[in-house]
């Protein structure tokens, strides 16, 4: 059986964001169970195939554990392969922006704002900007913020319609099922007259 590559399977229609915010709901997860790992070690197995099924592999997840704990300039992962890289990106890590050992990161103050935003927003925090309020950063963490939580709301819907197919074909079915309900009634009528 061939190896299935990290999104692919049933989220393959997701976009980037939505695909992000996936991975922050299964990273948050997976993170809080760690901490308790002894008590619910069950969980926790269960929470990583719920995150392999939606295509994050353990390693990714592991990595990016790695990452939030890494203090340093991140200089020991530079080297790891490009799936590590791309999310280490989207946490905000120094291997994420330091593609080149030699090239530096262009990225804007508001640009890096915006994407801790959207980071807080996909992780569920609060709308607290760690900027001061009159700053084009704060502005942008605010909206970054908002696009996180609208992919967080987009996973959610996006999930319940595909357990709605079952209630949906149940309602769209009644002709049918009002012939099966007819028949059992009419055994019930039978054995009542039997008793």
């Amino acid at each position: 059986m061939a190896k299935q590559e990290a999104g692919q399977g049933h989220n393959s229609g997701l976009t980037e964001n939505q695909e992000r915010a996936l991975f922050f709901d299964h990273l948050n997860k997976i993170q809080s169970s760690k901490e308790e790992l002894e008590k619910f070690k069950a969980a926790h197995a269960r929470l990583f195939k719920a995150a392999k099924a939606d295509g994050f592999t353990k390693k990714d997840l592991e990595y990016a554990l790695r990452l939030r704990a890494d203090d340093s300039n991140g200089e020991e992962l530079l080297e790891e392969r490009r799936r590590e890289v791309r999310i280490a990106k989207w946490l905000q890590h120094p291997v994420g922006t330091q593609i080149d050992l030699f090239d530096e990161d262009r990225t804007t103050a508001v640009e890096r704002a915006k994407e801790l935003g959207k980071n807080a927003g996909m992780e569920g925090k609060s709308c607290i900007a760690p900027y001061d309020g009159s700053t084009d950063q704060a502005q942008a963490w605010i909206e970054g913020w908002h696009e996180g939580q609208k992919a967080i709301f987009d996973i959610k819907k996006k999930k319940s319609d595909e357990d709605a197919p079952i209630v949906k074909a149940a309602a769209e079915s009644d002709d049918e099922d009002d012939d099966f309900n007819e028949a059992i009634a009419g055994e019930a009528d039978e054995g009542d007259g039997e008793d």
